[in-house]
């Protein structure tokens, strides 16, 4: 099973996410800041990580930063969301190390086709 870290310190957006992605049939960990995803991704295999920028401790773009900089997580695709992904904070997410990025709010299925071309990028 596609085991995905969601990130997101706002309780309500972090259940609207998970519960798309439950329905997806995807087995989902969640965290609530940086830090608390790093402890995850130091000690459990994920497939994807989902992250929102705006995060306490420690944002999205420099949890991206530290998960493509660690050897054990680097190949770790990293979808990056946010209310604030215009042009530039769609290119700096990538700088970062970011390999999509989406849109809130975003469609359900758009959302879930960007994880798929995501995971079926990196299992090839």
């Amino acid at each position: 099973m596609i085991k995905i870290l969601l990130v997101d310190y706002n309780i309500s957006s972090r259940k609207y996410v998970f519960d798309i992605l439950k329905d997806a049939n995807f087995e989902v960990k969640e965290a609530a800041n940086g830090q608390e995803a790093i402890n995850f991704l130091e000690n459990e295999e994920f497939n994807l990580l989902i992250t929102e920028v705006i995060l306490p401790e420690i944002n999205g773009y420099e949890l991206c930063r530290w998960l493509k900089k660690n050897p054990q997580t680097q190949t770790i695709p990293v979808l990056i969301y946010s209310t604030i992904m215009e042009e530039f904070s769609q290119y700096w997410a990538k700088k970062q190390g970011a390999d999509d990025c989406i849109e809130k709010p975003f469609n359900k299925n758009d959302f879930l086709k960007k994880i798929q071309n995501l995971l079926s990028k990196h299992n090839n």
